[in-house]
């Protein structure tokens, strides 16, 4: 018997894609009907690319602009990441990305990725509601990035449970990446910076240099987004002779805030920066994801009352050349935006 059925009109056919239910129990055929003069003009391999039958569910390919916002954030909710609908919105304006939607338009699914520069990008937010995450629903959305993003050097931060999935599809582990999280303590003692460095708030005419100092330590150009977190936050950082050496940034995020990007060129300037932004934020909730392991800047997170509560793995597909990797005195990345920016 016929089931769900929808439509397409254009310049002279008409696609329609019909669900076939079967007597059979989870028997079922998806069925392209094309008609009109121009039907020869329709790409059908297109079309079934995009489309669907997933368990008991049909589903198609979206953008993830036109996605409805609270739709996104219930699905973040339904597998518990803190993300809140501003969170979301941020997301939409620096990156790109798909979604799954059923025939009514309800989000079952998503998966973005964030091209920064022409060599690197990263992947994030790939999320399947609890009721499809066995049936392939992420990897067909995973498979839709990857055909996006060309060329492009690929990175993923990906917990325990997804390892193998992004293994299989090419990706290669690079590092573990710790997530501390907690409510600040009181102010804990650190080692002061040499007179000769100025510590002091970031503002719009600091961007290129941030951007250049982000570059090096990343590995891709980051300005867009580097420009929308220092418009939504606040930033500082640490110049000596008026040339920047370091900057960390803070924002609004989840049950609290997040401080990253953290860019330094020594650990006692990540502490400093980083207790700076604490100075400010009280006892507020905190989160910071490093990959650095052990040393004074765990310490000092731990200190001020931020726990390790887990880790992931950033994962690499086409890794290309970083030139800073040439240079034994270079920036380097004490802190990272999210799991899902780098």
């Amino acid at each position: 018997m016929l089931g769900n059925s929808e439509k397409f009109s254009s310049a002279g056919f008409t696609l329609q894609w019909v669900v076939w239910t079967d007597c059979k129990p989870d028997t079922r055929f998806l069925i392209f009907i094309v008609s009109g003069q121009n039907f020869q003009g329709v790409n059908m391999s297109e079309v079934a690319e995009n489309y669907r039958i997933a368990g008991s569910f049909d589903s198609r390919i979206g953008d993830i602009r036109d996605a409805n916002l609270e739709q996104l954030h219930q699905l973040s909710v339904s597998v518990r990441w803190p993300h809140r609908a501003e969170d979301w919105q941020l997301l939409r304006t620096v990156g790109r990305g798909v979604v799954a939607l059923d025939t009514i338009d309800r989000v079952l699914g998503s998966a973005m990725w964030f091209p920064f520069g022409e060599t690197v990008a990263t992947i994030g937010m790939v999320i399947t509601s609890p009721r499809l995450q066995e049936n392939g629903t992420a990897q067909w959305l995973v498979q839709h990035i990857l055909e996006r993003c060309g060329e492009r050097e690929m990175r993923v931060n990906a917990p325990p449970n997804v390892r193998r999935f992004f293994n299989s599809l090419g990706f290669s582990q690079t590092r573990s990446v710790s997530q501390f999280q907690g409510h600040v303590s009181l102010k804990p003692a650190h080692k002061e910076l040499p007179s000769t460095n100025d510590l002091r708030e970031l503002s719009a005419d600091d961007l290129e240099a941030m951007v250049g100092l982000d570059a090096l330590a990343f590995g891709g150009e980051r300005a867009q987004l580097l420009a929308q977190l220092l418009k939504e936050g606040k930033g500082f950082g640490i110049f000596n002779s008026d040339v920047l050496r370091g900057f960390a940034l803070f924002r609004h995020f989840g049950r609290g805030g997040v401080i990253g990007p953290i860019v330094a060129f020594t650990e006692s300037e990540a502490v400093a920066l980083v207790a700076k932004h604490m100075e400010k934020r009280g006892r507020q909730f905190l989160r910071v994801d490093t990959p650095v392991s052990g040393g004074p800047f765990a310490e000092f997170l731990t200190a001020s009352g931020l726990e390790p509560v887990g880790n992931v793995v950033t994962m690499v597909r086409s890794p290309a050349a970083n030139d800073s990797a040439a240079f034994t005195d270079h920036p380097r990345t004490f802190g990272l935006t999210s799991h899902t920016l780098g």
